[in-house]
């Protein structure tokens, strides 16, 4: 009778499991994305029944930012991060939609899960939504295109100074109870849609997680309209 210790059972056991991958590759790869495949249609599915349980808190929250006509048929919603590379260059695209839909209203959901610097940056901006909300898109563009360092408070109030906002004001507006309970918010929204990164879009209905050029985030608004 031959007596097997554990080494040379595991040894095994690896080579028969790596024999059955190499013959089995392609069924194991079909298995492994049909896998993915249920998962995203599993949470399409979740999304689709969030967006009418939460239609309020997506389109129409008293503390987000938005331009646009507020009363539009279509609206967008963009989660965001002041400190991402692809938020920033979606960001012209945002504008040029502003410009080209006069009946669209654009929502923007301050999601700052990149560090400490990515929350001062939403605190102070949607401060400054609440204190002078005409010039919160001016605001935005200046925070989203700012070059160096703003790693506190008062860095990126000062940063606003220039368009006129007070820069005390600011600072206290941004370290309120109200702008902590907007950002926890929308942590809570971003959660229940399994919104996970930046950045990503709502139009209407659909989601689109990532950037998303003009042509295409254009060509679901005109689906929409229709």
């Amino acid at each position: 009778m031959k007596n097997y210790t554990a080494n040379n059972s595991a040894s095994f056991n690896e080579q028969d499991f790596e024999k059955y991958i190499n013959e089995n590759a392609e069924l194991i790869i079909s298995s492994v994305n049909k896998h993915y495949e249920n998962l995203e249609a599993n949470k399409g599915t979740v999304r689709v029944e969030k967006l009418k349980e939460l239609e309020k808190e997506i389109f129409s929250s008293k503390h987000d930012p938005f331009i646009g006509n507020e009363n539009a048929k279509i609206r967008v919603v963009e989660f965001f991060d002041y400190n991402c590379g692809y938020c920033k260059k979606v960001y012209p695209t945002i504008l040029k939609l502003n410009k080209e839909f006069e009946n669209v209203k654009i929502v923007f959901k301050e999601m700052p899960i990149l560090g400490a610097p990515s929350l001062v940056k939403s605190k102070v901006s949607l401060a400054a939504f609440h204190v002078k909300p005409e010039k919160y898109i001016e605001a935005h563009g200046k925070i989203m295109n700012h070059r160096g360092q703003l790693n506190t408070v008062e860095d990126v109030a000062n940063l606003l100074q220039s368009l006129g906002y007070d820069k005390d004001e600011l600072i206290k507006k941004a370290e309120s109870e109200m702008i902590a309970n907007a950002l926890e918010e929308n942590k809570k929204l971003a959660f229940k849609l399994q919104v996970s990164g930046t950045p990503a879009f709502i139009v209407e209905d659909e989601f689109v997680d990532g950037a998303i050029s003009f042509d295409g985030l254009k060509a679901l608004v005109n689906k929409k309209i229709k």
